[in-house]
């Protein structure tokens, strides 16, 4: 087998590996778990978090056994996809960075950044005040990165034309600041960004479920809203969990995001949890990016 390949199985026409040291990627940066093809019958399966790929030559025999396996020429083989595997993304928070050389810090990070995350408080909802449509237009030329505005405001709808036009990609707003989240989430859908809510600790992913088909990112608050610093409270990595069930279970492409308490010691449960992307601060900003992605990259 090649280096870096570690066989959990072996069957008469394929191996089952998973890549660990050098894992192929889908378009989405999801681990894939790959079965090489086979010398005897020419099959491949490709699996990932959504889909299952089988090619076989022409006259091969091959169907599904829901929930059993994939049977191969009266061969069963067990489900090749039973256990998800993730890379994990980073959605950078400004709000860590150098905020006098916030353009320099920016292009510092990006290669290590999917994209950035940009906290919106209007000094009500949230007791701070951070980043303003003009100075989104300002930092918009300076990467090439998504940009996705965090509404911690008092009137969400307010704020979605301003930040389309100063350069937003994707516009998540607080489930609890909307009268209706349905129409907001619409809103921001017709200006052809990106739609997100982002629930605080005490509310429950049930209040979700009118609007589980508008949202294209679920932001989970780990720590209370607007506070930086604080730790990730205990119970956060068991609601991750439970959002990504949910997600998979209703097939949707509702990616996950961990927003609050990203340390060291924290990641690794968010992993496990099951996150699509982390809101890491001061984990990208206070040390050697690259080197934080790579121990990132051994993670899960």
């Amino acid at each position: 087998m090649t280096a870096g390949v570690v066989v959990i199985g072996r069957f008469p026409c394929c191996d089952i590996a998973i890549l660990k040291n050098y894992p192929q990627m889908d378009a989405d940066g999801r681990r894939m778990v790959i079965i090489d093809r086979s010398r005897s019958f020419g099959i491949a399966i490709v699996c990932c978090r959504c889909w299952v790929k089988i090619t076989v030559p022409s006259g091969t025999k091959a169907n599904w056994l829901l929930n059993d396996g994939l049977s191969i020429l009266g061969t069963s083989i067990p489900f090749v996809y039973s256990q998800r595997f993730t890379m994990l993304k980073c959605a950078t928070s400004l709000w860590s960075a150098d905020l006098a050389n916030l353009a320099a810090d920016i292009q510092r990070v990006a290669p290590y950044s999917e994209r950035f995350h940009l906290d919106v408080a209007d000094g009500h909802y949230a007791p701070t005040m951070l980043f303003f449509p003009d100075l989104v237009a300002a930092l918009r030329p300076h990467t090439d990165r998504p940009f996705e505005m965090h509404l911690m405001t008092t009137d969400p709808t307010a704020w979605i034309d301003p930040f389309a036009e100063a350069g937003a990609d994707a516009i998540i707003i607080c489930f609890d600041s909307a009268a209706d989240p349905g129409a907001v989430l619409e809103a921001i859908k017709a200006r052809g960004l990106q739609a997100g809510v982002s629930l605080l600790l005490e509310e429950d992913l049930d209040v979700l479920d009118p609007y589980w088909k508008l949202l294209d990112v679920l932001t989970l608050l780990n720590t209370a809203a607007g506070i930086k610093g604080a730790d990730m409270d205990p119970q956060a990595p068991a609601r991750i969990r439970r959002a990504r069930d949910e997600i998979d279970r209703r097939g949707l492409a509702t990616v996950v995001e961990a927003d609050g308490g990203i340390r060291r010691h924290t990641v690794p449960q968010i992993v496990r949890a099951g996150a699509d992307y982390i809101v890491p601060g001061s984990l990208m900003f206070k040390e050697d990016p690259g080197a934080m992605r790579a121990w990132l990259a051994k993670l899960g």
